[in-house]
């Protein structure tokens, strides 16, 4: 249960940092509908990749805050990778305006793994199985 919540809560902290972000920000955007987009983005994301991520963190038995802060950041970050690729084909002057979607992305993605992290705490999970066996043996 704790891991369907966890998935369900991990990108709102950051949709809400996207919305204080962008009612800040001078210009005509919309701050409403650039959260629901990040969250859209990052449930996509967490839907693809994050599982897959999880699974291999499992696997690995590295279940560090860190690690899923920076599994967040590579996870939201690989996909917008295809995106800077095409946008430079057709910007090829204006890299910082390029970078600056991906970059913001992966951050709030960073930031969504270690709310996953936060919510599910994996890293007090480790060995329990291992210790439950041998107090049946012992």
């Amino acid at each position: 249960m704790r891991y369907i919540a966890g998935f369900v809560l991990a990108p709102l902290p950051a949709a809400v940092l996207a919305f204080i972000w962008y009612s800040l920000s001078p210009g005509p955007l919309m701050p409403a509908s650039m959260a629901v987009a990040v969250v859209l983005y990052l449930y996509a994301v967490q839907l693809v990749l994050g599982i897959a991520l999880v699974v291999c963190l499992n696997r690995w038995k590295r279940m560090g805050s860190g690690m899923f802060a920076l599994g967040g950041v590579a996870i939201a970050g690989l996909p917008l990778l295809l995106w800077v690729a095409i946008e430079a084909q057709w910007r090829s002057q204006d890299w910082e305006m390029v970078l600056r979607g991906p970059y913001w992305l992966a951050i709030l993605g960073g930031m969504s793994g270690l709310t996953y992290w936060l919510f599910v705490r994996p890293d007090r999970r480790i060995g329990k199985g291992a210790q439950a066996t041998a107090q049946t043996f012992s």
